[in-house]
């Protein structure tokens, strides 16, 4: 095992050595450029460099560079180019090769939150190995196990625990991280104090708390001590530990919750609301996630995969994660929850297939990225500067589009963009209900814009529904007003003005929407629907019930499918103040930001409270908990009383300067 001393310590894989492949002259040259470009740790010009002379080899020199630029394309983090190159190269390969392939097939599957398949590329590199498994095999097989299968993922560390610890003697940190990983098995096998024994044992080889100067290891092992700690109920020492990772000046530092991080739905028998997980992000400098894996799940099985998995395709602003530093972004923890399922509200989806068809009539192709928002952003911008130089026109409409509705792109980004289809839709003699939608919509982007503190809302709202009541007289004017597109401009217009509290005048936006003839917007629309639910809201707001259940009557809807597809209800009375920060958390100087679900029954009242994300972990979720438990939402008209809209989300910051 002695061979295996030089291994990586970040991330206890190791690298092919150099073989020469059976071509002559300028291949030659160019494989040995990749070649060198991998020897010195630049992985993008080694994938780029052995991808791009593979066409041109044949046999068992293909065999070995295409593994090569698999086992690059793993470090540099793209492990869906790089499973499939590996397990194509497998065949022809023998020996170590072979051996250090899968162990690059390993690694790219973890990397792909694929556990299951992980363990079966570790198994297979075990089985060549023999008895004598080396550090990156055996490593391999206690990660991909320690949260599914503990018992053999103990088994096969201890078996080979007295040959690390005689290898790493001299590598003080790369025994730290071992015995860390030994101390996961316990934490997720329910045994909290034996984690924290190896922990500390784990602490104490990587310097202690004394040092000054420490490592993302480091601050990874005083993580896992944290939640030790607050597993076996100390919760001064979970405090202790967390703090000595500077976990609670994250939110100081820039971290926010994302532009889009979905949680997975609550599914019975394999995801249930009681579910909790602790997982590590490394953020990339443009938002994607590139890095993510499970420290803890209070139940094996489902949960221990399901929420990395779903984290692998979050995305944050570039500007909100470049205020991150990097340091910090490259080990970010969260504690998460799965959420109940509820659609979104109405938005641009309700006319998605009517531009479709429009712009299939036309010629123009679509546009389909697929991946996490902040992947997909830099995608659409060059696709669009590529049909731009192409001659631009209506090919650049479902770009711009596209661009509008990605999240991982600024406010003004999409507001532009909207603005710019607009102009375009318009000039190019889009349907009337078309053009009249993407009227309203860069109208209510672009006052989205501006970013308003809670004391400035109210005031925005009466801005906004200044300038929508301005688009709805100009569309009348114009006779543009009887379509479905008009509805969705009083949808806006109705619900901005309900949130700047005049339900009056929101009730005359939705009336004008029901009193809109079937061909215009059929009796099934959801902006029919939504329109007849927000004005039986607005009627038992003022106590007339009967009218309420005629309106309800008339969406043809259930209580349960009007919670899934109405308009969130507007906020009537914030729930926190300066006394809502925790005391402890105030000592130790944390900050923190936590996003809680919760439900609104038929009085507006809060209920069913749950933190579904936090940072730091196992800090501020109880404190949010109850500041949303005491928000007040406008009442919610149900004929049986019954919960009023399900499934909101409301997040919670707490700073050192105030809630």
């Amino acid at each position: 095992m002695r061979r295996w001393a030089g291994l990586a310590a970040a991330a206890l894989l190791v690298m092919p050595a150099a073989t020469p492949v059976a071509a002559q002259g300028g291949l030659q040259a160019r494989y040995a450029a990749a070649q060198a470009a991998f020897d010195a740790g630049r992985w993008q010009e080694a994938y780029d460099g052995f991808t791009a002379i593979l066409p041109q080899l044949r046999g068992a020199s293909a065999s070995v560079v295409r593994a090569r630029a698999g086992s690059a394309a793993v470090k540099a983090g793209n492990p869906q180019a790089a499973a499939p190159l590996i397990e194509a190269a497998l065949p022809g390969l023998t020996g170590d090769e072979r051996l250090l392939a899968l162990v690059d097939l390993g690694g790219a599957r973890e990397q792909l939150v694929e556990p299951d398949a992980a363990r079966a590329a570790y198994a297979e590199a075990a089985r060549q190995a023999g008895a004598d498994l080396p550090p990156p095999v055996r490593l391999g097989l206690v990660r991909s196990t320690a949260l599914s299968d503990p018992a053999f993922a103990r088994a096969t560390m201890d078996a080979g625990m007295a040959a690390l610890e005689a290898l790493y003697r001299d590598k003080p940190e790369t025994m730290a991280q071992i015995l860390a990983l030994r101390g996961r098995i316990e934490l997720n096998d329910g045994k909290p104090k034996e984690a924290r024994d190896w922990f500390e044992r784990a602490l104490k080889a990587a310097g202690g708390l004394s040092r000054s100067q420490v490592s993302i290891p480091d601050v990874r092992i005083r993580g896992d001590l944290a939640i030790a700690a607050y597993l076996m109920g100390d919760q001064t020492g979970a405090r202790r530990y967390l703090a000595y990772t500077g976990a609670g000046s994250l939110a100081e530092k820039g971290f926010d919750t994302g532009a889009d991080t979905p949680l997975p739905n609550c599914l019975p028998g394999a995801l249930e609301p009681d579910d909790m997980a602790i997982i590590e992000l490394a953020i990339g400098g443009d938002g994607r996630v590139i890095g993510v894996d499970t420290v803890y799940a209070s139940r094996k099985g489902q949960p221990a995969v399901a929420f990395a998995r779903a984290a692998r395709d979050w995305s944050w602003q570039p500007e909100t994660a470049a205020k991150m530093p990097p340091w910090w972004r490259s080990a970010v923890r969260l504690e998460v929850r799965c959420v109940t399922g509820r659609a979104p509200g109405p938005g641009p989806g309700l006319f998605a297939a009517d531009l479709a068809a429009w712009l299939a009539a036309k010629g123009v192709p679509p546009v389909r990225f697929e991946g996490a928002e902040a992947v997909t952003l830099p995608l659409l911008q060059a696709e669009l500067a590529k049909r731009e130089a192409a001659g631009g026109g209506l090919a650049t409409l479902p770009v711009l589009l596209a661009l509008g509705e990605n999240r991982a792109a600024t406010v003004r980004t999409q507001a532009d963009a909207y603005e710019r289809a607009r102009d375009l839709a318009l000039a190019q003699g889009a349907p009337e209900a078309l053009a009249v939608f993407l009227r309203a919509q860069a109208v209510n982007m672009r006052q989205a814009v501006t970013k308003l503190t809670r004391m400035q809302w109210r005031f925005g709202a009466r801005e906004r529904v200044a300038q929508l009541e301005a688009l709805v007289a100009t569309l009348a004017g114009e006779g543009r007003l009887n379509n479905r597109g008009g509805a969705y401009a009083l949808l806006l217009l109705g619900a901005t003005q309900a949130a700047a509290g005049d339900e009056v005048a929101a009730g005359a936006s939705f009336v004008r929407i029901v009193a809109m003839p079937d061909s215009a917007v059929p009796a099934d629309d959801p902006m029919r629907q939504l329109a007849l639910l927000q004005k039986a809201n607005v009627a038992a707001a003022t106590n007339r019930l009967e009218e309420a259940k005629a309106l309800f009557s008339a969406t043809g809807l259930s209580a349960d499918q009007c919670a899934l597809i109405d308009l969130r209800p507007a906020v009537r009375r914030a729930g926190g103040n300066a006394s809502d920060f925790p005391h402890e958390a105030q000592q130790w100087g944390f900050e923190g930001v936590v996003r809680v679900a919760h439900d609104v029954d038929a009085e507006g009242r809060v209920t069913g409270t749950r933190t579904v994300m936090a940072s730091p972990p196992l800090v501020f979720g109880p404190a949010s908990e109850r500041v949303v438990g005491r928000m007040r939402y406008d009442p919610v008209f149900r004929p049986d009383g019954g919960t009023g809209c399900a499934g909101l989300e409301q997040t919670v910051k707490f700073g050192i300067r105030g809630l």
